[in-house]
């Protein structure tokens, strides 16, 4: 079962449905950062989550060692 892929599926779109009005960005880099900044985090969090272990999910950017 991967259950950070399902967690990370399920988050990005909502994400896209909160942020997709904004698909060009607001014209400030700043405002930009400060506006998408939960998305990166909750993806950055399930990834490293996902990296620990197949227990956790099996998506992640770590490699488990076998």
């Amino acid at each position: 079962m991967d259950l950070t892929g399902s967690l990370l599926d399920a988050g990005n779109s909502v994400f896209e449905g909160i942020y997709g009005s904004l698909e060009g960005g607001t014209g400030s880099a700043f405002l930009d950062t400060l506006i998408t900044t939960p998305a990166y985090l909750y993806n950055s969090l399930l990834m490293l989550i996902g990296g620990f272990g197949g227990d956790l999910g099996s998506t992640g950017v770590f490699p488990v060692p076998a």
